[in-house]
């Protein structure tokens, strides 16, 4: 399987030896970071962002791993940390919901719960507030769990 290091690169038509030198390592470093035989730790998945251009989370986590966590048929209410992370970054629900291109009672109702929080208005929201779709999707210890799962699966495999 492709580390998701590897596929970011390749869709922005990088070469390993330019990250390596982006990130100022060796090229046989990003070898090994992309094959699995160095684990992508969060100091590197925070290095190679910056060169790739995307969030850490990106780097350890596909969509396909998020879904598996966030178990899309599940109705626990993710409300919480939407409002929590909105309210740190000091919008309120208005502004929050101007930005992202929808409606003051969109934006009440995912808070409430009312409306369910999926993946695809996590990815829609989370650039504004200026987190990972994750940190919306899930509180702190439930993504430290998924976290794990996540490495216990690959250990299996």
């Amino acid at each position: 399987m492709s580390s998701m290091v590897k596929l970011r690169r390749k869709e922005l038509g990088l070469t390993q030896e330019w990250v390596a030198e982006c990130v100022g390592t060796t090229h046989a470093t990003i070898q090994r970071l992309e094959n699995g035989k160095i684990p992508l730790s969060s100091k590197w998945a925070i290095a190679l962002s910056k060169c790739l251009k995307t969030h850490p989370a990106n780097l350890m986590f596909s969509k396909t791993d998020l879904r598996i966590a966030l178990n899309e048929e599940n109705n626990i209410s993710t409300s919480t940390p939407l409002r929590r992370y909105r309210k740190q970054r000091g919008f309120t629900q208005s502004e929050l919901a101007k930005m992202a291109g929808t409606s003051h009672p969109q934006i009440q109702r995912l808070e409430t719960g009312e409306r369910k929080l999926t993946l695809e208005w996590a990815e829609t929201l989370a650039p504004h507030l200026l987190v990972h779709p994750a940190n919306l999707l899930f509180d702190d210890e439930s993504l430290y769990e998924a976290l794990i799962k996540k490495e216990t699966l690959n250990n299996q495999g």
